[in-house]
Parts: structure tokens; sequence; C-alpha cells
């Protein structure tokens, strides 16, 4: 399993609440506060816990999330989950 975690700037929250739930069941949304190039900036961070396989559609969501907000990069984390599990 891994964690799946993309940070962007906390605009248009609503579409992408919609644009992760077309392809994942399960997410977490948190914001945060974030700099981007020495300028703070309300963030949101997407957590999807997910197989493996599913790095693609991630990462579609990622580059939808990019596009929509007009920035110039999104961080998408991929963190290997080990000892964990959904109970």
């Amino acid at each position: 399993m891994r964690l799946y975690r993309i940070l962007t700037e906390h605009k248009n929250r609503a579409a992408i609440v919609a644009r992760v739930s077309r392809d994942f069941h399960g997410f977490t949304v948190l914001e945060a506060a974030g700099m981007w190039q020495g300028v703070a900036e309300r963030t949101l961070v997407i957590e999807i816990v997910a197989e493996t396989a599913d790095y693609a559609a991630v990462r579609a969501v990622a580059d939808t999330i990019k596009w929509a907000n007009q920035q110039e990069a999104v961080l998408l984390q991929v963190i290997e989950l080990t000892g964990s599990e959904l109970i």
C-alpha cells in the first residue's frame, strides 16, 4: 500500500473533491499553510491510501488539479506504507 499526498494551492476545493471522488472512494483533505517561492499561501493537502497500481490514477488527478488551479507545479508525494492496514 502507498500513501499518495498531493499539495496544491487552496482554491477550487469543491471541484478538487469532486475530481478525486471520481477515482477514489476514500481520501482525506486537509487545510494547511504553505510557501511557494517565498510567498505564503493557503494549501490543500489531499491524501489517498491506495494500491501501488493506482499511481497513474493519482498522477492524473494531480495533473488535473495543476491545470485547473493554473499552477506552475503541485507536489505529489508517494510514500510506501509498511505495517499499515485498514481495519
